[in-house]
């Protein structure tokens, strides 16, 4: 699956990929929020869901809390995400003029607190200065992991690559499905994301699908700022903990 990236989101709700537009294999559902002005998002599905803001001013309720959250562009500022389990009444009310938000969601019958996650829980982690002449620079941000929610069956995060950089290099592969949606500053940057031996070009608002045990590294083209937000849905019995480097590049692993 590869989003196009150059057909507008229309405001509400838009399912992006997953069940919902007949891929099970990725056993989520990927979808983009568009709030429009004043308007609201209410959801009470009986799976587990993340609603991430990309950007934009909203208020997030839940479990009778209000809480109003603003961001502005995702190269300086950290995420803010609610995360609850299945049955879990959300009400998402938007207030700018265009509020982004992306949506993840999956069976999970196990139990766990309804939180709002800030961008004090997912700090700034610089990874890959002094590697490699710096080439894969980038700041990773963990929101979701097994580490602050075991319970949870999706592992969720932001990755933001300075302009000519590559991200998830060297070449690493996991057995658990993923989905990966870019945006770029400025918006008409553009970028190429393999999985396995496929090369697409990715654009603003761009989504690619990296099926089980595909290597997936990504780059940005010089002068764009890439965003991505990366999202895996564990396996039973075999939750994502660590990615599995590609043996091709054991030597540049060895010095990492």
């Amino acid at each position: 699956m590869k989003k196009d990236g150059v057909t507008p989101f229309r405001p509400g709700y838009n399912p992006v990929a997953g069940p919902s537009v007949g891929d099970g294999e990725l056993q989520m559902e990927f979808g983009y929020l568009l709030l429009a002005g004043k308007t609201c998002y209410e959801d009470a599905s009986h799976e587990e869901r993340a609603f991430l803001l990309v950007r934009g001013d909203v208020t997030f309720c839940w479990d009778g809390r209000r809480v109003r959250v603003k961001r502005g562009l995702w190269r300086d500022d950290g995420p803010f995400c609610l995360h609850v389990p299945a049955g879990a009444a959300v009400r998402i009310e938007g207030h700018a003029d265009h509020s982004e938000l992306t949506v993840h969601q999956t069976e999970n019958e196990r139990a766990f607190s309804s939180r709002l996650l800030t961008p004090a829980d997912a700090k700034n982690v610089r990874r890959g200065a002094d590697t490699l002449e710096g080439s894969t620079e980038r700041v990773v941000r963990d929101i979701i992991s097994q580490d602050n929610c075991p319970a949870s069956n999706l592992v969720l995060g932001e990755v933001i690559l300075k302009p000519g950089r590559w991200g998830g290099y060297p070449n690493h592969y996991h057995p658990q499905p993923e989905v990966f949606f870019f945006q770029y500053y400025p918006a008409n940057g553009f970028g190429i994301a393999n999985v396995g031996d496929k090369a697409f070009v990715t654009t603003n608002n761009t989504a690619v699908k990296i099926t089980p045990n595909a290597d997936h590294p990504c780059v940005t083209a010089p002068g764009y700022w890439q965003y991505s937000v990366w999202c895996i849905r564990n396996l039973p019995g075999n939750p994502y903990v660590r990615p599995i480097f590609n043996e091709r590049f054991a030597a540049l692993q060895a010095g990492w």
